[in-house]
Protein backbone atom coordinates (compact mmCIF):
# COMPACT_ATOMS: atom_id res chain seq x y z
CA UNK A 1 0.00 0.00 0.00
CA UNK A 2 1.16 3.50 -0.82
CA UNK A 3 0.84 5.80 2.17
CA UNK A 4 -0.77 9.23 2.04
CA UNK A 5 2.60 10.99 1.88
CA UNK A 6 3.64 8.83 -1.09
CA UNK A 7 0.54 9.58 -3.15
CA UNK A 8 0.14 13.34 -2.79
CA UNK A 9 -0.11 13.70 -6.56
CA UNK A 10 -3.26 11.53 -6.51
CA UNK A 11 -5.05 13.54 -3.79
CA UNK A 12 -7.09 16.70 -4.29
CA UNK A 13 -9.15 18.89 -2.00
CA UNK A 14 -12.94 18.96 -2.21
CA UNK A 15 -12.58 22.76 -2.55
CA UNK A 16 -10.80 22.41 -5.91
CA UNK A 17 -12.39 23.22 -9.24
CA UNK A 18 -12.95 20.83 -12.10
CA UNK A 19 -10.18 22.60 -14.03
CA UNK A 20 -7.70 21.96 -11.21
CA UNK A 21 -8.72 18.33 -11.14
CA UNK A 22 -8.28 17.97 -14.89
CA UNK A 23 -4.80 19.50 -14.72
CA UNK A 24 -3.84 17.02 -12.01
CA UNK A 25 -5.22 14.11 -14.00
CA UNK A 26 -3.22 15.17 -17.06
CA UNK A 27 -0.03 15.14 -15.01
CA UNK A 28 -0.82 11.63 -13.73
CA UNK A 29 -1.66 9.72 -16.90
CA UNK A 30 -4.21 6.98 -16.35
CA UNK A 31 -4.63 7.81 -12.66
CA UNK A 32 -7.60 8.27 -10.36
CA UNK A 33 -7.88 11.32 -8.11
CA UNK A 34 -9.01 10.90 -4.52
CA UNK A 35 -11.07 13.79 -3.19
CA UNK A 36 -10.69 14.54 0.52
CA UNK A 37 -12.23 17.13 2.82
CA UNK A 38 -10.43 19.42 5.24
CA UNK A 39 -10.34 16.63 7.85
CA UNK A 40 -8.73 14.17 5.42
CA UNK A 41 -11.89 12.11 5.04
CA UNK A 42 -12.43 10.52 1.64
CA UNK A 43 -15.33 12.19 -0.17
CA UNK A 44 -15.06 10.58 -3.57
CA UNK A 45 -12.92 9.72 -6.58
CA UNK A 46 -12.61 11.24 -10.02
CA UNK A 47 -11.24 9.92 -13.31
CA UNK A 48 -10.74 11.62 -16.64
CA UNK A 49 -13.89 9.89 -17.88
CA UNK A 50 -15.87 11.39 -14.99
CA UNK A 51 -14.70 14.86 -16.07
CA UNK A 52 -15.69 14.36 -19.72
CA UNK A 53 -19.13 13.02 -18.82
CA UNK A 54 -19.75 15.96 -16.48
CA UNK A 55 -18.80 18.46 -19.17
CA UNK A 56 -21.27 16.89 -21.60
CA UNK A 57 -23.95 17.34 -18.92
CA UNK A 58 -23.25 21.07 -18.72
CA UNK A 59 -20.85 21.23 -15.78
CA UNK A 60 -18.21 23.93 -16.30
CA UNK A 61 -14.50 23.79 -15.58
CA UNK A 62 -14.85 26.52 -12.96
CA UNK A 63 -17.45 24.49 -11.04
CA UNK A 64 -16.58 22.57 -7.83
CA UNK A 65 -15.00 19.17 -8.26
CA UNK A 66 -17.82 17.46 -6.36
CA UNK A 67 -20.08 17.99 -9.39
CA UNK A 68 -18.03 15.45 -11.33
CA UNK A 69 -16.62 13.10 -8.71
CA UNK A 70 -17.95 9.63 -7.94
CA UNK A 71 -19.25 10.00 -4.38
CA UNK A 72 -19.57 6.28 -3.60
CA UNK A 73 -16.25 4.72 -4.65
CA UNK A 74 -15.06 1.23 -3.89
CA UNK A 75 -12.96 1.31 -0.71
CA UNK A 76 -11.25 -1.16 1.57
CA UNK A 77 -10.69 -1.09 5.31
CA UNK A 78 -7.20 -0.82 6.71
CA UNK A 79 -7.67 -4.17 8.42
CA UNK A 80 -8.33 -6.07 5.16
CA UNK A 81 -5.76 -8.52 3.81
CA UNK A 82 -3.80 -7.81 0.63
CA UNK A 83 -5.40 -10.81 -1.09
CA UNK A 84 -8.87 -9.41 -0.40
CA UNK A 85 -7.86 -6.00 -1.75
CA UNK A 86 -6.50 -7.47 -4.97
CA UNK A 87 -9.62 -9.60 -5.39
CA UNK A 88 -11.80 -6.51 -4.99
CA UNK A 89 -9.74 -4.54 -7.51
CA UNK A 90 -9.88 -7.26 -10.13
CA UNK A 91 -13.59 -7.91 -9.54
CA UNK A 92 -14.54 -4.28 -10.09
CA UNK A 93 -11.92 -3.39 -12.69
CA UNK A 94 -10.23 -0.68 -10.62
CA UNK A 95 -6.49 -0.01 -10.52
CA UNK A 96 -6.45 2.23 -7.45
CA UNK A 97 -8.24 1.30 -4.23
CA UNK A 98 -8.47 3.78 -1.32
CA UNK A 99 -7.70 2.41 2.13
CA UNK A 100 -9.71 4.00 4.96
CA UNK A 101 -10.24 3.54 8.68
CA UNK A 102 -13.47 3.37 10.71
CA UNK A 103 -13.90 7.16 10.50
CA UNK A 104 -13.44 7.32 6.72
CA UNK A 105 -9.98 8.87 6.91
CA UNK A 106 -7.86 8.20 3.83
CA UNK A 107 -4.77 6.30 5.00
CA UNK A 108 -3.34 5.21 1.68
CA UNK A 109 -4.01 3.72 -1.74
CA UNK A 110 -3.57 0.16 -2.93
CA UNK A 111 -2.30 0.08 -6.52
CA UNK A 112 -2.01 -2.72 -9.01
CA UNK A 113 1.65 -3.15 -9.95
CA UNK A 114 2.53 -1.09 -12.99
CA UNK A 115 -0.89 0.51 -13.26
CA UNK A 116 0.56 3.99 -13.68
CA UNK A 117 3.21 3.02 -16.19
CA UNK A 118 3.36 4.29 -19.76
CA UNK A 119 3.92 0.93 -21.40
CA UNK A 120 3.64 0.62 -25.16
CA UNK A 121 0.11 0.13 -26.42
CA UNK A 122 -0.94 -2.40 -29.08
CA UNK A 123 -2.99 0.25 -30.90
CA UNK A 124 -1.94 1.80 -34.18
CA UNK A 125 -2.37 5.43 -35.25
CA UNK A 126 -3.49 6.63 -38.67
CA UNK A 127 -2.75 10.27 -39.49
CA UNK A 128 -4.53 11.83 -42.46
CA UNK A 129 -1.97 13.80 -44.50
CA UNK A 130 -3.45 13.84 -48.02
CA UNK A 131 -5.36 17.12 -48.09
CA UNK A 132 -4.51 19.89 -50.53
CA UNK A 133 -4.42 22.66 -47.93
CA UNK A 134 -5.84 25.07 -50.49
CA UNK A 135 -7.16 27.49 -47.85
CA UNK A 136 -3.57 28.20 -46.83
CA UNK A 137 -2.85 29.74 -50.22
CA UNK A 138 0.77 30.07 -51.28
CA UNK A 139 2.04 28.31 -48.15
CA UNK A 140 1.05 24.92 -49.55
CA UNK A 141 1.95 25.43 -53.22
CA UNK A 142 5.14 23.41 -52.76
CA UNK A 143 4.61 21.95 -49.31
CA UNK A 144 1.90 19.61 -47.98
CA UNK A 145 0.07 21.19 -45.07
CA UNK A 146 1.25 18.64 -42.45
CA UNK A 147 4.85 19.56 -43.33
CA UNK A 148 4.43 23.28 -42.59
CA UNK A 149 6.70 24.14 -39.71
CA UNK A 150 5.39 25.48 -36.42
CA UNK A 151 8.12 26.45 -34.00
CA UNK A 152 10.80 24.80 -36.14
CA UNK A 153 9.04 21.43 -36.50
CA UNK A 154 6.53 20.16 -39.06
CA UNK A 155 2.97 19.97 -37.77
CA UNK A 156 2.97 16.25 -38.52
CA UNK A 157 6.06 15.67 -36.38
CA UNK A 158 4.44 17.42 -33.45
CA UNK A 159 1.33 15.27 -33.84
CA UNK A 160 3.37 12.09 -34.06
CA UNK A 161 5.44 12.92 -30.99
CA UNK A 162 2.32 13.56 -28.90
CA UNK A 163 0.99 10.15 -29.94
CA UNK A 164 4.32 8.50 -29.13
CA UNK A 165 4.10 9.95 -25.62
CA UNK A 166 0.78 8.15 -25.21
CA UNK A 167 2.52 4.82 -25.86
CA UNK A 168 1.73 4.18 -29.55
CA UNK A 169 4.66 3.18 -31.76
CA UNK A 170 3.03 2.01 -35.01
CA UNK A 171 1.83 4.58 -37.52
CA UNK A 172 0.17 4.78 -40.91
CA UNK A 173 0.36 8.09 -42.77
CA UNK A 174 -2.35 8.50 -45.43
CA UNK A 175 -0.70 10.60 -48.15
CA UNK A 176 -1.66 12.09 -51.50
CA UNK A 177 -0.64 15.69 -52.25
CA UNK A 178 3.18 16.04 -52.46
CA UNK A 179 3.45 12.73 -50.63
CA UNK A 180 7.15 12.31 -51.47
CA UNK A 181 8.02 15.23 -49.17
CA UNK A 182 6.40 13.46 -46.23
CA UNK A 183 7.96 10.09 -47.04
CA UNK A 184 11.40 11.63 -47.50
CA UNK A 185 11.30 13.39 -44.13
CA UNK A 186 9.86 10.58 -41.99
CA UNK A 187 11.04 7.46 -43.81
CA UNK A 188 10.20 4.32 -41.86
CA UNK A 189 10.19 6.13 -38.51
CA UNK A 190 13.49 4.71 -37.31
CA UNK A 191 14.74 8.17 -36.30
CA UNK A 192 11.94 8.39 -33.70
CA UNK A 193 12.07 4.75 -32.66
CA UNK A 194 8.71 3.93 -34.24
CA UNK A 195 7.36 2.11 -37.30
CA UNK A 196 5.79 4.20 -40.08
CA UNK A 197 3.98 2.81 -43.13
CA UNK A 198 2.16 4.74 -45.84
CA UNK A 199 -1.35 4.56 -47.25
CA UNK A 200 -0.74 6.08 -50.69
CA UNK A 201 -3.88 7.54 -52.23
CA UNK A 202 -3.80 7.52 -56.02
CA UNK A 203 -6.79 9.84 -55.88
CA UNK A 204 -8.32 11.81 -53.03
CA UNK A 205 -10.28 9.42 -50.85
CA UNK A 206 -11.22 11.53 -47.85
CA UNK A 207 -10.43 10.99 -44.18
CA UNK A 208 -12.59 7.87 -44.08
CA UNK A 209 -11.90 6.44 -47.52
CA UNK A 210 -8.15 6.27 -46.88
CA UNK A 211 -8.82 3.56 -44.30
CA UNK A 212 -9.77 1.20 -47.15
CA UNK A 213 -6.06 1.16 -48.05
CA UNK A 214 -5.10 -0.50 -44.78
CA UNK A 215 -3.11 -3.65 -45.62
CA UNK A 216 -4.90 -5.53 -42.86
CA UNK A 217 -7.71 -5.06 -40.35
CA UNK A 218 -6.13 -4.17 -36.99
CA UNK A 219 -6.84 -6.32 -33.96
CA UNK A 220 -7.21 -3.38 -31.56
CA UNK A 221 -8.98 -0.01 -31.70
CA UNK A 222 -7.08 2.47 -33.85
CA UNK A 223 -6.45 6.15 -33.32
CA UNK A 224 -7.30 8.32 -36.34
CA UNK A 225 -6.25 11.95 -36.47
CA UNK A 226 -6.24 14.76 -39.01
CA UNK A 227 -2.78 15.93 -39.95
CA UNK A 228 -3.36 19.63 -39.25
CA UNK A 229 -4.23 19.56 -35.54
CA UNK A 230 -2.22 20.38 -32.45
CA UNK A 231 -3.63 19.75 -29.01
CA UNK A 232 -2.52 19.37 -25.40
CA UNK A 233 -4.98 16.74 -24.23
CA UNK A 234 -3.77 13.32 -23.10
CA UNK A 235 -4.45 10.93 -25.99
CA UNK A 236 -4.26 7.96 -23.65
CA UNK A 237 -7.31 9.29 -21.82
CA UNK A 238 -9.26 9.15 -25.08
CA UNK A 239 -8.21 5.55 -25.65
CA UNK A 240 -9.15 4.61 -22.08
CA UNK A 241 -12.50 6.38 -22.43
CA UNK A 242 -13.30 4.48 -25.63
CA UNK A 243 -12.35 1.14 -24.07
CA UNK A 244 -15.05 1.64 -21.43
CA UNK A 245 -17.79 2.08 -24.03
CA UNK A 246 -19.52 -0.42 -26.28
CA UNK A 247 -19.16 1.93 -29.23
CA UNK A 248 -17.82 1.16 -32.68
CA UNK A 249 -16.08 4.56 -32.57
CA UNK A 250 -15.48 7.57 -30.36
CA UNK A 251 -15.20 11.08 -31.81
CA UNK A 252 -13.36 13.84 -29.95
CA UNK A 253 -15.25 17.12 -29.88
CA UNK A 254 -14.27 20.66 -28.93
CA UNK A 255 -16.35 23.65 -27.90
CA UNK A 256 -16.30 26.47 -30.43
CA UNK A 257 -17.48 29.87 -29.26
CA UNK A 258 -18.48 32.88 -31.32
CA UNK A 259 -19.29 36.33 -29.98
CA UNK A 260 -21.82 38.23 -32.05
CA UNK A 261 -20.41 41.76 -32.56
CA UNK A 262 -23.90 43.29 -32.50
CA UNK A 263 -26.69 43.75 -30.02
CA UNK A 264 -29.32 41.09 -30.73
CA UNK A 265 -32.88 42.40 -30.58
CA UNK A 266 -35.61 40.22 -29.14
CA UNK A 267 -39.09 41.29 -30.07
CA UNK A 268 -42.70 40.23 -30.34
CA UNK A 269 -44.24 41.63 -33.49
CA UNK A 270 -43.47 45.34 -33.48
CA UNK A 271 -42.80 45.47 -29.72
CA UNK A 272 -39.27 45.50 -28.31
CA UNK A 273 -38.73 42.88 -25.59
CA UNK A 274 -35.01 43.05 -24.86
CA UNK A 275 -31.56 43.60 -26.33
CA UNK A 276 -28.79 41.04 -25.75
CA UNK A 277 -25.58 42.99 -26.16
CA UNK A 278 -22.93 41.06 -28.11
CA UNK A 279 -24.03 37.59 -26.94
CA UNK A 280 -21.71 34.60 -27.13
CA UNK A 281 -22.92 31.34 -28.64
CA UNK A 282 -21.12 28.02 -28.44
CA UNK A 283 -21.30 24.69 -30.22
CA UNK A 284 -19.49 21.38 -29.93
CA UNK A 285 -17.58 20.74 -33.14
CA UNK A 286 -15.77 17.75 -34.60
CA UNK A 287 -12.16 17.95 -33.37
CA UNK A 288 -10.79 15.67 -36.11
CA UNK A 289 -9.63 12.95 -33.71
CA UNK A 290 -11.23 9.50 -33.47
CA UNK A 291 -10.85 6.03 -32.01
CA UNK A 292 -12.34 3.31 -34.20
CA UNK A 293 -12.94 -0.38 -33.68
CA UNK A 294 -11.57 -2.81 -36.28
CA UNK A 295 -15.16 -3.55 -37.36
CA UNK A 296 -15.53 0.05 -38.55
CA UNK A 297 -12.55 -0.37 -40.87
CA UNK A 298 -14.32 -3.33 -42.43
CA UNK A 299 -17.28 -1.07 -43.25
CA UNK A 300 -15.23 1.40 -45.31
CA UNK A 301 -16.25 1.16 -48.99
CA UNK A 302 -13.45 0.35 -51.41
CA UNK A 303 -12.16 2.89 -53.91
CA UNK A 304 -14.67 5.51 -52.72
CA UNK A 305 -14.31 9.04 -51.40
CA UNK A 306 -15.82 9.30 -47.94
CA UNK A 307 -14.97 11.45 -44.94
CA UNK A 308 -14.96 10.29 -41.32
CA UNK A 309 -18.16 12.12 -40.27
CA UNK A 310 -20.10 10.44 -43.10
CA UNK A 311 -18.58 7.07 -42.23
CA UNK A 312 -19.67 7.48 -38.60
CA UNK A 313 -23.17 8.63 -39.50
CA UNK A 314 -23.59 5.68 -41.88
CA UNK A 315 -22.59 3.32 -39.08
CA UNK A 316 -25.02 5.03 -36.71
CA UNK A 317 -27.87 4.63 -39.22
CA UNK A 318 -27.15 0.90 -39.18
CA UNK A 319 -27.59 0.72 -35.42
CA UNK A 320 -24.01 1.18 -34.28
CA UNK A 321 -23.21 3.35 -31.26
CA UNK A 322 -20.87 6.34 -31.62
CA UNK A 323 -19.51 7.98 -28.47
CA UNK A 324 -18.19 11.51 -28.05
CA UNK A 325 -15.24 12.68 -25.95
CA UNK A 326 -15.01 16.42 -25.14
CA UNK A 327 -11.59 18.08 -25.32
CA UNK A 328 -11.20 20.91 -22.83
CA UNK A 329 -7.48 21.39 -23.24
CA UNK A 330 -5.94 23.60 -25.92
CA UNK A 331 -6.86 22.58 -29.44
CA UNK A 332 -5.66 24.07 -32.70
CA UNK A 333 -6.86 23.49 -36.25
CA UNK A 334 -4.45 25.07 -38.73
CA UNK A 335 -6.85 25.55 -41.60
CA UNK A 336 -6.25 29.07 -42.87
CA UNK A 337 -3.26 31.34 -43.32
CA UNK A 338 -4.22 33.60 -40.37
CA UNK A 339 -4.41 30.49 -38.19
CA UNK A 340 -0.90 29.51 -39.22
CA UNK A 341 0.49 32.97 -38.50
CA UNK A 342 -1.15 33.00 -35.08
CA UNK A 343 0.31 29.57 -34.37
CA UNK A 344 3.81 30.83 -35.10
CA UNK A 345 3.39 33.81 -32.79
CA UNK A 346 2.08 31.60 -30.02
CA UNK A 347 4.99 29.20 -30.31
CA UNK A 348 7.40 32.10 -30.02
CA UNK A 349 5.72 32.93 -26.70
CA UNK A 350 6.57 29.37 -25.54
CA UNK A 351 2.99 28.17 -25.49
CA UNK A 352 3.13 24.68 -26.99
CA UNK A 353 1.01 23.48 -28.63
CA UNK A 354 -0.46 26.79 -29.77
CA UNK A 355 -3.94 27.74 -30.74
CA UNK A 356 -5.95 29.97 -32.99
CA UNK A 357 -9.31 28.70 -31.83
CA UNK A 358 -8.95 27.36 -28.30
CA UNK A 359 -11.67 24.84 -27.62
CA UNK A 360 -11.64 25.29 -23.88
CA UNK A 361 -14.85 24.66 -21.99
CA UNK A 362 -13.86 27.58 -19.79
CA UNK A 363 -11.75 30.06 -21.77
CA UNK A 364 -13.56 31.42 -24.83
CA UNK A 365 -10.60 32.87 -26.74
CA UNK A 366 -10.31 32.60 -30.49
CA UNK A 367 -7.64 34.52 -32.41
Amino acid sequence: MKTKNEIKSFIISHNATLAQGLNKLNSNAGATLFVIDDDNRLRGTMTDGDVRRALLQGVRLEDPINQAMHSAPFVTHVSSALEERLRLMHAHGVRHLPVIDDSGFLLGIEMLQGSVSTALLPNIAVIMCGGLGSRLGHLTHNCPKPMLEVGGKPILERIMCSIIQAGISRFFFATHYLKEKIECYFGNGEKWGVQIEYLKEKKRMGTGGALSLMPYVPSHPMLIMNGDILTEFNIRHLLDFHSMTNSIATMAIAEYCYQNPYGVVRHEGTMLLDIDEKPTNSWFINAGIYVAEPSLVEKVPQDTFIDMPTLLLNAKKKGETISIFPICEKWLDIGREPDYRSAQRMIQCSQTPTKTREASCNTKEYL
